[in-house]
């Protein structure tokens, strides 16, 4: 390309091409919606709860950490106690909208042993590029199935999902 016309006819010539550049849209942090736990195959073990969520402005998200919660621990749980918090089920993000990932973690939030006898709330911690941000509390609750006991002759207790 050349600019200029009569003696500066070749003056602002330029003589290689630019590098690409690619424009990123660091303004809106990801953010995270519907969070939803379910149960797959028997609801036995911590990973046949499955969590999804929908994401929203994603494009600088670099990690998603899911923390199973007691039920009635979920509110005092905070994003300064997520933030260095090792016990969660780490996601790595897709180009997709919905999220949807069984759990690889077998702890809650404070280290202890997912178990039948308790319910469980999850919130999401979203790393995005030097910030983070932690989702409402899911919008339900599990809680898994006690093994059946073969000694006896009762049916177990079905796995729940409360609303």
């Amino acid at each position: 390309m050349s600019v200029g016309g009569g003696n500066s006819k070749e003056m602002y010539s330029l003589s290689y091409p630019s590098p690409y550049i690619v424009l990123e849209d660091l303004s809106a942090a990801g953010s995270v919606e519907k969070v939803t736990l379910s149960l797959l195959n028997k609801g036995y073990k911590y990973n046949d709860i499955n969590i999804s969520f929908d994401v929203k402005n994603g494009q600088s998200v670099t990690e998603y950490r899911v923390f199973m919660l007691p039920k009635d621990k979920a509110e005092s749980f905070k994003l300064e106690d997520a933030i260095s918090n090792p016990n969660s089920t780490r996601i790595h993000p897709n180009p997709l909208s919905n999220v949807s990932q069984a759990l690889s973690t077998p702890v809650d939030a404070f280290g202890n042993q997912l178990d039948s006898s308790t319910e469980y709330v999850a919130k999401v911690l979203i790393l995005a590029k030097g910030t983070y941000s932690l989702s409402n509390t899911s919008i339900n609750s599990v809680q898994l199935q006690k093994y059946p006991d073969n000694n006896q002759n009762e049916a177990s207790q079905g796995p729940q999902i409360n609303q």
